[in-house]
């Protein structure tokens, strides 16, 4: 239970700073990491695009092992991925 808790305090922190641009990562941080999640068995919510052939995030994709909201978590500088991939 309090594992629990502190993954969703701190899930509620994550996006507060995000929809405040609190803590921002560069912009060519972003897109590497967002590319690294698109790539990524854990990442929900992907598709395929018509174009290129490859998968993109879609805005509610979430990853399953930390149960962030990727659209978020990249955008923060302080983040890191559970499995060290960015």
């Amino acid at each position: 239970m309090r594992n629990a808790l502190r993954t969703i305090g701190r899930g509620i922190k994550g996006l507060s700073k995000a929809a405040v641009n609190a803590d921002p990562a560069p912009a060519d941080t972003v897109q590497l990491r967002r590319e690294r999640c698109a790539a990524c068995d854990y990442a929900t919510g992907k598709k395929k695009t018509h174009i290129a052939g490859y998968e993109v995030l879609s805005p509610t994709s979430r990853c399953r092992l930390c149960k962030c909201l990727v659209s978020a978590k990249t955008k923060l500088r302080g983040e890191s991925c559970p499995i060290g991939s960015w």
